[in-house]
């Protein structure tokens, strides 16, 4: 396997995005693309990356190759990456080799280690409500929203999507309307409640610095789901199980 990306500072991004759920991952490549699905401990959220070949501007993967590592080894090491630079990476013994490529060269292993060898499954589940939302407006939500409580309640009305965080004595509300351009490619079920983490959710927003974007699909007792395109070559999938109130 060797794989060349022409954005380095993408790169850290996407990696940044799939650290939101989880530290330890396997990769897995085939000669079509690459595939990261995660599970975190608590068994509450996950992650699913995939990059088609196109991606990148070298993708050299004759069979499926799946190798475990640590993100935040890598993301330490690639902190200050800027957009013009290339990254090699490549298996070279028992590490995880990057070979960062602009104004100068540098290199640098990560350890690699014993990783998953099945594939975990997706979530099966029918999402009747879906809606695409600029991304700052979930940041506010979550920037907000953090300092009151730990969930989240996503409320459908007709046309409208209703975000509501409540505490004790505080409150935070986010109405997404077609009209304010918040709501956008909207499929809704009036009545549709449901609640999540909203400190999973507020890692998840923080990271999805390269949309402008993201879609969300949810529905009464079901996962939350949240999408984001990649470079066009590209997505990247959340899924958040819904909050028990009690």
């Amino acid at each position: 396997m060797r794989l060349v990306f022409g954005d380095a500072k993408l790169l850290r991004s996407i990696l940044a995005a799939v650290s939101a759920v989880v530290d330890e991952v396997t990769l897995r490549v085939d000669p079509e693309g690459l595939n990261v699905r995660a599970l975190d401990l608590a068994e509450v959220s996950m992650v699913d990356l995939s990059l088609r070949k196109e991606a990148f501007e070298s993708y050299d993967v004759q069979s499926e190759e799946r190798i475990a590592f640590r993100i935040s080894d890598v993301l330490k090491l690639l902190r200050s990456t800027v957009p013009n630079e290339k990254v090699k990476i490549e298996p070279v013994e028992n590490q995880l080799r990057f070979q960062v490529t602009g104004a100068f060269t540098r290199s640098f292993g990560v350890p690699i280690f014993g990783g998953e060898s099945k594939n975990l499954p997706l979530p099966k589940v029918n999402l009747k409500n879906s809606f695409t939302v600029p991304i700052a407006i979930m940041d506010q939500l979550v920037q907000n929203g953090k300092h009151i409580s730990d969930s989240v309640k996503l409320e459908t009305q007709e046309n409208k999507v209703v975000l509501s965080v409540k505490g004790e004595t505080s409150s935070f509300t986010v109405d997404l309307l077609p009209e304010d351009g918040t709501l956008l490619d909207y499929v809704l079920v009036a009545g549709s409640t449901v609640s999540y983490d909203l400190t999973r959710l507020s890692k998840i927003v923080s990271v999805l610095d390269f949309a402008d974007n993201i879609k969300v699909a949810y529905d009464a007792d079901m996962p939350l789901r949240i999408s984001s395109n990649i470079d066009s070559k590209g997505e990247i999938n959340y899924f958040l199980a819904p909050k028990v109130e009690r």
